[in-house]
């Protein structure tokens, strides 16, 4: 079995930095509701004496707005490529199931758009050979495609509660299996390739 090769420093910190997102953004919801909740309450009931209140809220509320946001974007830069980066994860995953032997797998972004860059998954995982060896420390000889996949984008985000979006459709993907390595180019089809990296 091959030695695995460097971790990269960004790839250690992510679950840390997942956790981390997902707390800031439970705390930053519990504000929010909060700060609609007693907007709310001061509507149903409004007089002369809420005047007062509602413009507290709106301070607090601009308040939270110029302190919270520019400390979650500057703590967290990759948050813009996060969207993109979910679905290469997902490939990934797929890509790397699809395997039945030891080997490194790699799951690379296909262009399928009728002016794309004209590749199939064949040649694009042959020519990627010398990236992927570099990528795992330069181990590896022989790259092929095993499988292509299709991550459907624009689906729902569901709750990160189980219960709350129980029974919802979220994430969809289709498997070509080894067709997919010879879908013909420029054509979705496959919008992710499925390389294999042999040791």
């Amino acid at each position: 079995m091959p030695a695995g090769g460097p971790v990269l420093e960004c790839d250690r910190g992510r679950g840390g930095l997942h956790s981390l997102k997902t707390a800031m953004g439970l705390v930053m919801l519990g504000l929010g509701a909060s700060l609609v909740f007693q907007v709310i309450r001061s509507l149903a009931t409004y007089n002369s004496e809420n005047v007062q209140a509602i413009a507290t809220l709106r301070e607090r509320v601009a308040v939270l707005e110029r302190k919270i946001w520019p400390v979650l974007f500057s703590t967290f830069p990759e948050s813009v490529t996060d969207y993109y980066n979910y679905y290469d994860e997902l490939a990934q995953s797929i890509c790397t199931a699809a395997t039945n032997q030891p080997s490194f797998i790699f799951a690379i972004r296909r262009d399928c758009r009728p002016n794309g860059d004209g590749v199939m998954c064949n040649a694009m995982c042959k020519s990627r050979r010398a990236a992927m060896i570099s990528a795992v420390g330069n181990q590896g000889s022989t790259s092929e495609c095993i499988d292509a996949v299709h991550v459907y984008k624009n689906r729902p985000v569901l709750s990160p509660d189980h219960e709350a979006d129980a029974g919802k459709v979220g994430l969809a993907a289709y498997r070509y299996y080894s067709g997919g390595c010879t879908w013909r180019a420029n054509h979705c089809g496959p919008n992710y390739c499925c390389c294999r990296l042999r040791p």
